[in-house]
C-alpha cells in the first residue's frame, strides 16, 4: 500500500501534522498504586487478541519472494512477533479477490481495490497456509461478498478445508463473511452494499458455505452510525437492517472500530494527536459494551466479538500518516491488548498488519521491526497465563476530541493488566502522561512477592521511531514493589511469589 491508497472508504478528508512533543518539559511525577488480587484464579488470557492481517498483494506485502518461496528474513521476523491468527485475503482487497486465480502452478490475476491495477497472485491460498503453518497460526478467512458467488464461496470452503488438513494446521473453520459492506469508497462505488443488498448475498453465500463444511464459525461486520460524535458510514441503521435481515445463522460479529484517533475531519497539534489516542482505548472498550448490547437487543442473545483490524492511524494523505510507524502506536497497542483481553466476549483481535503495507505493517518490507513489532513481540510472551483483578489507583487528565475519538474529561494516567502462570505474576503497566513521569506501588493482596524485575520501553519522544526494551530497576519492601516510570512509557513487570 502506498500513502496515496486509503484501503478504506472515508467520510471526510484530513491534512494532520502540528506541533510536537520532543520539547516538551517534564512535569513532577505523580503517584499510583496498584493492587493485584494474586489469590484469584482469574480466567485464561485469550491469545487470540494477538492476531495479525496478511494482504495478498505484493507478494503477500513482500512475505514471499517472485518464485513463491518464503523469505527467510521475512519469516524469521515474524516469527518473533508471532501472530496466533492470520486473516487473509486482506481488508477491502477481499471484495474484488478471485480466489481461483491464486491456486496452482499457473497463475491468474487480481484487481487492486483502491489502485485498480492488477497483478498475479503469487499469494494465493496455499502460500497463506503455507504461512500460517510456518507460524503456527489459526486461518481468519475474510470472503468475498461484494462480487464473489455463494459457489465461489462453497468451493473456497472445500479447498481451504483439505488444505488446511494437509498441512496439520489450526482448523480454517473462522471465516467472515464479507469485509466492510458498511462503507462506500469513491472509486468501487459500483460494488458498494449497503445493508439490504449484504442481506441479499450474504443469505445464499452462508447458506452454500455451511453446506460445504457444517462446522464453520462464520461472522458478520456491523458499523456503529458514530463513532467519537462523527458519521461512521453513509449507511445509518446499517446494524440494525443487518441483524434483523438475516435469515442464515451466523457465530460472531466483527468490528473495525479501534482505529485511532483517524483525525478525518481538520489538522491537529501533535500534543492533541497524541491525547486522543491515548483515550481512544476507553471508547474503544465502550464501543464494544454498546455493540454487545445491540448484538444483545436485536438478537435476544450475546455473540464474540472479532476486532478483526485495529491500529494506530492519525490520517490518510497527511504530514501525520508515518506516526503510525512509531512509539506511540506501540503505547496503543499495549494498551488496546489489555481492553481486549479483558472482556471475554473478544474472540480475536488482528492488528493491521504484519508486513509492508505502507506505514501500517508491524515489519517493513525489508523485515525491520517498527516499534509496534517489538511490543507485540514481548506482549507474546507476557500474555500467558490467567487474567486476574488488578485495579489502579491514579490521577487522570481530560483529552480533546479528535477526529473519530471524542473528548474525554478525565483519562486514568497508568493503566494495568495482571496475569497469573503458577507461580509467577506478569503485570503490564502503561504511563499515559505525555510528560509526566510515575512512581508506581504494587501491591499483591494476600500474597507476599518474593523477587520482581521489570523491562521498560521507555522512547525519548511519543513520536520516536527506535524503541527497544531496557531493564529497569524496582524495590521490593516487605510486600510493596516499587518502579519509577518515565513518561509514555511501557513496563512488563515480572513477580515471583512466595510459596503460600
Amino acid at each position: 500500500m502506498t500513502p496515496s491508497i486509503s484501503r478504506r472508504a472515508v467520510l471526510y478528508t484530513t491534512v494532520a501534522f502540528g506541533t510536537t512533543l520532543h520539547s516538551r518539559p517534564a512535569r513532577a511525577a505523580y503517584e499510583a498504586r496498584v493492587t493485584i488480587d494474586a489469590s484469584a484464579s482469574g480466567r485464561p488470557v485469550n491469545r487470540a487478541v494477538l492476531g495479525s492481517n496478511v494482504q495478498w498483494v505484493d507478494r503477500g506485502d513482500e512475505m514471499i519472494d517472485g518464485a513463491r518461496h518464503p523469505k527467510p528474513s521475512m519469516d524469521e521476523a515474524a516469527r518473533r512477533i508471532g501472530p496466533t491468527v492470520l486473516r487473509y485475503p486482506g481488508g477491502s482487497l477481499s471484495d474484488l479477490y478471485p480466489w481461483r486465480n491464486g491456486v496452482g502452478r499457473s497463475r491468474g490475476a487480481g484487481t487492486h481495490f483502491f489502485s485498480g491495477a492488477t497483478q498475479t497472485i503469487e499469494f494465493g491460498t496455499d502460500e497463506f497456509l503455507d504461512l500460517c503453518a510456518r507460524l503456527g497460526a489459526r486461518p481468519l478467512i475474510t470472503v468475498n461478498v461484494a462480487t464473489g458467488t455463494p459457489d465461489d464461496a462453497a468451493d473456497w470452503v472445500r479447498y481451504v478445508t483439505k488444505a488446511a488438513q494437509q498441512r496439520g494446521i489450526p482448523p480454517a473453520d473462522w471465516w467472515e463473511i464479507g469485509n466492510e459492506p458498511y462503507l462506500r469508497e469513491d472509486k468501487q462505488r459500483a460494488i458498494a452494499l449497503g445493508p439490504d443488498e449484504y442481506v441479499r448475498r450474504a443469505d445464499p453465500i452462508i447458506a452454500a458455505m455451511r453446506g460445504a463444511a457444517p462446522g464453520l464459525k462464520l461472522g458478520i461486520p456491523l458499523r456503529a452510525d458514530q463513532i467519537g460524535g462523527l458519521p461512521a458510514t453513509p449507511f445509518p441503521g446499517f446494524n440494525q437492517k443487518v441483524l434483523r435481515g438475516l435469515r442464515e445463522k451466523f457465530d460472531f460479529v466483527s468490528t473495525h472500530e479501534a482505529y485511532a484517533p483517524f483525525a478525518v475531519d481538520r489538522s491537529y497539534a501533535d500534543k492533541d494527536l497524541y491525547l486522543a489516542l491515548m483515550a481512544a482505548p476507553e471508547q474503544i472498550a465502550d464501543g464494544i459494551a454498546a455493540t454487545r448490547a445491540q448484538v444483545s437487543a436485536l438478537l435476544g442473545r450475546t455473540l464474540p466479538i472479532a476486532v478483526t483490524e485495529w491500529s494506530a492511524l492519525f490520517s490518510i494523505g497527511g504530514r501525520s500518516d508515518g506516526q503510525i510507524a512509531t512509539a506511540a502506536g506501540a503505547l496503543f497497542a499495549a494498551d488496546l491488548l489489555r481492553v481486549f483481553v479483558q472482556h471475554s466476549d473478544v474472540m480475536v483481535a488482528n492488528h493491521w498488519s504484519l508486513s509492508g503495507n505502507w506505514h501500517f505493517g508491524a515489519l517493513a518490507q525489508d523485515g525491520q521491526p517498527r516499534p509496534v513489532a517489538i511490543l507485540l513481540a514481548a506482549f507474546g510472551t507476557a500474555l500467558r497465563g490467567n487474567l486476574i483483578p488488578a485495579s489502579v489507583e491514579t490521577p487522570s487528565f481530560p483529552t480533546p476530541r479528535v477526529g473519530y475519538v471524542a473528548a474525554r474529561p478525565a483519562v486514568p494516567q497508568m493503566t494495568a493488566l495482571a496475569i497469573r502462570d503458577e507461580r509467577r505474576l506478569t503485570l503490564s503497566l502503561v504511563n499515559r502522561s505525555p510528560d509526566a513521569s510515575a512512581n508506581v506501588r504494587v501491591t499483591c493482596g494476600v500474597s507476599s512477592p518474593k523477587a520482581a524485575s521489570a523491562q521498560v520501553l521507555a522512547p525519548t519522544s511519543p513520536f520516536a521511531t527506535i524503541v527497544a526494551w531496557e531493564r529497569k530497576s524496582v524495590s521490593l519492601d516487605d510486600a510493596t514493589i516499587s518502579l519509577e516510570m518515565p513518561p509514555h512509557a511501557v513496563a512488563l513487570l515480572q513477580i515471583a511469589l512466595a510459596a503460600p
